[in-house]
């Protein structure tokens, strides 16, 4: 008897095709991929760093005491009317609070130093740089972390660009122990994947009920109150992200309480008007 085994029906040989390759002068995904979270984990700043209040608990709490002061910021207005100088306050409370000189870049030098001042920044710490692109702006920007405490540069078109700029300024920004804000002048219509540490959204928020002042008794008389701004943390890194967005309000300066009154200048506080007052009185006198 024949004890060999039957041989087994041969299977029809299936050809399993080769995955495709990128074209040639197209980088692999997969390695673009890889190249982008190691740019990621060496631009992320380190969570044991200087720390920046932004003046409201439940921002510092959530952030691990504040903004990582040797990075990059984000600061958008809102899509509102007017949503620019509450932006800029902002952006300046941060610039104040890194201490020293700060640069301030833009293409339109339309900033009013008082006001700046009212969130902080006094103008004797403050630097002007008037550039002719927004290109310029941002390598103004870097040229000046070595020398200044904070540099502030106003974007008014972003492009796709700025990627890779904030690329360089986070990691300038890292090592030199610089503050750096970009600020758009605009609400853009598409929002970029910058390397930013935190991205904000500003927006001016009306006073608190309770906090509403009177300016004339009867029907009527309140109205006035002390300014906010409408924060949202819109992207930030770390355990953060897991909370976001949120927005929050506080005011835009270090003193959000300030009496309403109409202060007059000093040339008439003390001038010709006091001047005035004082030779009535000498003539009552006489």
């Amino acid at each position: 008897m024949n004890m060999e085994p039957a041989p087994t029906p041969s299977r029809p040989h299936s050809h399993q095709p080769s995955p495709p390759r990128p074209p040639a002068g197209r980088p692999d995904r997969r390695a673009a991929l890889e190249a982008l979270r190691h740019s990621l984990a060496t631009t992320a700043p380190a969570g044991d760093g200087p720390r920046i209040a932004t003046g409201h608990p439940g921002f510092d709490r959530l952030l691990g005491g504040g903004l990582a002061a040797h990075a990059l910021h984000e600061i958008l207005p809102a899509a509102t009317p007017h949503a620019h100088g509450p932006a800029a306050a902002f952006a300046a409370r941060l610039a104040a609070a890194a201490g020293g000189e700060t640069l301030w870049a833009s293409r339109r030098l339309d900033i009013f130093p008082p006001g700046l001042a009212l969130a902080g920044l006094a103008p004797g710490r403050l630097l002007l740089a008037r550039t002719r692109t927004d290109q310029e702006t941002l390598a103004a920007m870097e040229e000046a972390m070595e020398s200044v405490a904070a540099v502030v540069g106003e974007i008014l078109r972003p492009g796709p660009w700025l990627v890779a700029a904030s690329r360089r300024l986070q990691l300038r920004a890292s090592r030199a122990g610089t503050l750096a804000l970009i600020l758009h002048r605009e609400a853009p219509p598409t929002r970029l994947p910058t390397l930013a540490a935190t991205c904000w959204q500003v927006a001016p928020a009306p006073a608190p009920p309770a906090e509403v002042r009177a300016l004339f008794p009867g029907p009527g008389g309140s109205g006035l109150g002390p300014r906010q701004l409408a924060l949202t943390l819109a992207r930030a890194r770390g355990p953060a992200a897991m909370h976001l967005p949120l927005t929050l309000c506080l005011p835009p300066g270090p003193e959000p309480h300030a009496p309403n009154h109409l202060p007059l200048v000093p040339a008439l506080a003390g001038g010709a008007a006091g001047a005035g007052a004082r030779a009535g009185e000498r003539t009552a006198a006489a």
